[in-house]
């Protein structure tokens, strides 16, 4: 009787292995071949992909912020946004902005946001 070895990996398929990837394209719990980062072992980060591969995005890495439409560092605590921290800056920059505090009774004047009747 022959004792059949195991087949070992070709070089290409090591390389895919030692960068993280399963060996094979779409074999195995990988939920993405394509991104290096993205694997059931990797940390979830806030990056709007499913990083671990659990099928949630972003779990336990977004923060709430408010909109604040005055610019007053002030939001409207009505106007509640679950975001990753780099939303933030990416809001700015298109003319919105999310803050961490919703304290703001009157968002459409940057002078009053408390004590308002």
């Amino acid at each position: 009787m022959t004792t059949r070895r195991p087949v070992q990996p070709t070089p290409w398929e090591r390389k895919r292995i030692n960068a993280g990837w399963t060996h094979r394209y779409a074999a195995g719990p990988d939920c993405d071949d394509r991104q290096r980062s993205v694997h059931p072992l990797a940390p979830e980060v806030c990056d709007n992909l499913d990083n671990n591969c659990d099928g949630v995005v972003d779990e336990g890495q977004r923060l709430s912020f408010f909109l604040d439409a005055d610019g007053d560092t002030h939001g409207d605590p009505r106007q509640r946004v679950e975001a990753c921290p780099a939303d933030q800056q990416r809001a700015a920059n298109e003319g919105r902005w999310l803050v961490p505090v919703g304290n703001d009774c009157d968002d459409t004047d940057p002078n009053r946001w408390q004590g308002c009747p």
